[in-house]
């Protein structure tokens, strides 16, 4: 039943059992009698429209699809599905080449319009080879439903997403995108500073999206270890338990290794390193087994041996700093010594094994274009001329990143492992362990290719992996020269 309007006249008239004449500005009944005529209302009537209903749906099958009011009223919309066998003398009908349904919904707010840009910028894959955005976690897919309940995540993400539509311009960073990282700068101030939106996972992912917006914008690579650091303050404080699901378990995968890497330079533990977040990662790990991207999985794997090296090299560096081979102390500390030594040829065994189980198989051969050239220097190394590009033989970005870290950190565990056995009593330890030097420079020009295959991909990616191999490579024991040298000398005949 559909309402129409009708008048029945003034509200006096009606009491009155008048006829009222609908005079304006009062009516002339009321006038006449000396009532006052409180005006005209419109009153409603209802009429059957089952009828109209019935003829309007009878050429639909679904509610919302659109009729082709030039059809006649006996058309019908063939039939696609079929539950049963089809038999193979039955023809089954094509679909009517005008027939299209269509379902329009306006995007009324604000958060659902960056909510479409956002689902937009993940789904197309084409955008990922300029933009590759989605190697940076698996939080983002699970953002769109997060959107509107913190102001800081929704201007993050209206600035990311700013910030894709120049990136096929080339552009560095327009005006909208500067401005909208500012106020996302400022959102997320105003979020840290209270006590509640502190501690939301809303509020962490914010730091995280901006340390995107600022890779893309910045040279600076000051700005960015600030954010990370930033991050990684909030999810310290925030404890092991409020990481058991999936959207916040994606986010500390995602950050993993910058924070490991920081605390190389510092030469203390990382507190990912402790038992409760251990646990906590081994657990989430064994439960996502093919349920993520290889990439991600590596990148996991690769995690668990990288947290073992801030707290080794700042034992490293104590052993070499006050033992000497010709000087030994005390027994305690040339136990610690050995310790030492042993510690850091397990994992560099440990590694290794990984890697040739997990990603030697599938590491591609250096491809280079057809008017390349190659030096060969003294060495053995294999350099390019300035200007050559490789090309892309990985499966996926992440791969790359993950062996080209992979390889750098063996060979900063040999270096590792050759500085303590020079100075090491035992003789024994420096003829049967030390690491073989061609193997360490293959890897160390291995590590440059594919370091070379992650910038000709993406500027953004290549930044962090640049900051995270200086980091691993801060306080070192020397260059790979002087290994070579010391190296010579512990197994050149006595």
């Amino acid at each position: 039943m559909v309402g129409t309007r009708r008048s029945t006249g003034c509200e006096t008239c009606r009491k009155r059992k008048k006829k009222c004449g609908e005079e304006l500005p009062e009516c002339a009944a009321c006038r006449k009698s000396g009532w006052k005529c409180p005006g005209y209302s419109r009153r409603w009537k209802f009429v059957d429209e089952n009828s109209q209903l019935i003829s309007l749906y009878r050429r639909k099958k679904y509610i919302f699809d659109d009729v082709d009011e030039s059809r006649g009223p006996d058309w019908k919309q063939p039939e696609y599905v079929s539950y049963g066998p089809v038999s193979p003398e039955k023809e089954i009908p094509a679909p009517n080449p005008g027939y299209k349904p269509i379902i329009q919904c306006h995007l009324s707010t604000p958060s659902d319009q960056t909510c479409a840009a956002l689902c937009y910028m993940l789904d197309r894959p084409e955008s990922q080879t300029r933009f590759p955005v989605r190697s940076f976690g698996g939080f983002l897919e699970m953002i769109p439903s997060r959107l509107g309940r913190n102001v800081a995540l929704d201007d993050s993400i209206s600035c990311i997403c700013s910030i894709y539509t120049d990136a096929p311009r080339c552009a560095p960073g327009t005006t909208t995108s500067l401005k909208l990282y500012a106020r996302s700068l400022n959102s997320l101030r105003k979020s840290l500073g209270s006590p509640q939106a502190r501690t939301e996972s809303e509020t962490i992912c914010a730091s995280i999206i901006l340390q995107i917006c600022e890779l893309n914008l910045s040279d600076d690579m000051g700005r960015w270890d600030s954010l990370c650091r930033g991050s990684k303050l909030l999810i310290q404080q925030c404890g092991p338990t409020r990481f058991s699901e999936p959207f916040e378990r994606s986010m500390l995968e995602s950050q993993r290794a910058w924070f490991i890497v920081q605390d190389v330079d510092s030469e203390r533990q990382c507190f990912l390193s402790h038992k409760h977040w251990r646990d906590l990662l081994e657990t989430s790990r064994r439960l996502d087994v093919g349920k993520e991207p290889r990439g991600f999985s590596l990148r996991a794997e690769l995690c668990e041996f990288l947290v073992e090296v801030p707290s080794l090299i700042a034992e490293v560096s104590y052993v070499s700093k006050h033992m000497d081979a010709n000087d030994i102390t005390s027994v305690d500390f040339a136990n610690r010594h050995q310790k030492a030594l042993l510690r850091t040829l397990a994992l560099k065994r440990s590694l290794e094994s990984w890697y040739s189980a997990k990603l030697e198989p599938q590491r591609p051969s250096p491809i280079f274009q057809s008017n390349d050239q190659q030096l060969v220097r003294a060495d053995g190394a294999v350099t390019r001329m300035p200007g050559d590009q490789p090309k892309f033989a990985y499966p996926e970005l992440l791969s790359a990143v993950a062996d080209c870290v992979s390889n750098s950190l063996m060979v900063r565990l040999g270096m590792l492992l050759s500085s303590m056995l020079s100075i090491s009593p035992y003789q024994r330890d420096r003829v049967d362990l030390y690491p073989c030097l061609g193997v360490m420079l293959r890897r160390r020009d291995a590590a440059s290719q594919s370091l070379d295959i992650v910038r000709s991909i993406s500027h953004v990616a290549a930044k962090p992996l640049d900051f995270g191999l200086r980091q691993l490579w801060a306080n070192g024991t020397g260059n790979l020269d002087s290994v070579i040298e010391i190296g010579g000398r512990l197994q050149a005949p006595s």
